[in-house]
């Protein structure tokens, strides 16, 4: 049987890691399909989030400089989330 080469969004191993959870030890308990649902949950509550934040600067904000200067803060913001944990 040859297995498929699948992108690593797609894979349950990887939305389980999403939640901080260990694939082999969910599987092996059993619960393993709630986290999975789970991990698309937080998917779509990020993506959810993502777009009404584009969404309410692009109604807020009519100038480009101020639009620069936000998408700027929010990287800054991100990265800075990323290397603090």
């Amino acid at each position: 049987m040859s297995q498929h080469n699948r992108s690593w969004m797609f894979s349950p191993e990887s939305f389980v890691r999403l939640l901080g959870a260990e694939y082999s030890l969910m599987r092996s308990a059993g619960v393993l399909q709630r986290f999975y649902i789970s991990s698309l949950l937080i998917v779509a509550i990020m993506l959810l989030t993502w777009l009404s934040v584009r969404y309410a600067i692009d109604l807020l904000f009519h100038a480009i400089i101020i639009e620069i200067a936000l998408a700027i803060f929010f990287c800054l913001l991100w990265f800075a989330f990323i290397f603090s944990c």
